[in-house]
């Protein structure tokens, strides 16, 4: 049986994976909000049958996290959600404009409501991101994630307090 931190990293990723399938699934119809994607993800991390309420609720604190951020990053760069979710470069910036505009208003004011939840803007140490560079707070030193993973204390300093690099 897997040890705890590898069934929250399993979970991470079927959620992120759902999330990902309801975006595909959205193209051509409307998109359901970001909040009843969430609440799908949260169902299939929880179908697995190996994780508490609570452990993933706090895998969708991190979900909800790293979307937020991704979202505030889209508007310089539309390419990293797209490398985030895993999807096709092209398939990503045909969509992206679209999709943006369906969802934009009614989503804005849930994700700043997540950002005060889930103190949004900063990774700490022992929690799971998904791919992208976090920075260490303390000394800047980076930390490169090509796939989702748990957050080790910073290499150089030892610090645990990190943000997100787009």
């Amino acid at each position: 049986m897997p040890d705890t931190q590898e069934k929250l990293l399993k979970a991470y990723n079927v959620m992120r994976a759902a999330l990902k399938s309801a975006w595909q699934e959205a193209e051509g119809k409307a998109l359901p909000s970001l909040k009843q994607a969430i609440e799908t993800a949260e169902q299939k991390a929880s179908d697995l049958g190996e994780l508490s309420r609570e452990e993933i609720q706090r895998l969708s604190d991190y979900l909800k996290r790293d979307i937020h951020e991704a979202a505030d990053a889209m508007a310089d760069n539309s390419k990293q959600l797209a490398d985030w979710l895993e999807f096709d470069a092209e398939l990503a910036e045909s969509t992206l404009t679209g999709w943006v505009a369906q969802v934009a208003d009614p989503t804005t004011v849930e994700l700043e409501l997540w950002r005060e939840q889930a103190r949004l803007g900063e990774w700490h140490t022992g929690e799971i991101t998904g791919p992208g560079v976090l920075t260490c707070q303390s000394c800047g030193e980076q930390l490169h994630f090509k796939k989702s993973g748990h957050i080790p204390p910073c290499p150089k300093c030892h610090a645990t307090v990190f943000r997100k690099e787009y």
